[in-house]
């Protein structure tokens, strides 16, 4: 028989500070990544991250603005947090 093989790559997530704003940015439409999937977690728990760190998603949804979801965060909330890309 055949035998198939599929590997996705993950998205890379961009944190961009500006002014009194945190924007969270990964690709929409990059073909080999399927980022449709993903969304943003959060941690307060102090570094390092462990295995028992507790993460959660963030509330804001993402938006997509020119080909990149994007997530912005009033850096009151963001500068205390960990981010990453889960799906």
């Amino acid at each position: 028989g055949t035998l198939f093989s599929l590997s996705l790559l993950r998205p890379q997530l961009n944190i961009i500070v500006s002014g009194p704003y945190t924007t969270l940015k990964w690709p929409a439409n990059d073909p080999a990544i399927f980022a449709s999937g993903f969304h943003v977690q959060t941690t307060i728990d102090p570094l390092p991250i462990t295995p028992a760190t507790i993460w959660v998603n963030e509330i804001v949804p993402p938006t997509i603005i020119n080909g990149e979801f994007t997530v912005i965060l009033v850096n009151s909330v963001a500068a205390q947090r960990v981010y990453r890309l889960w799906q």
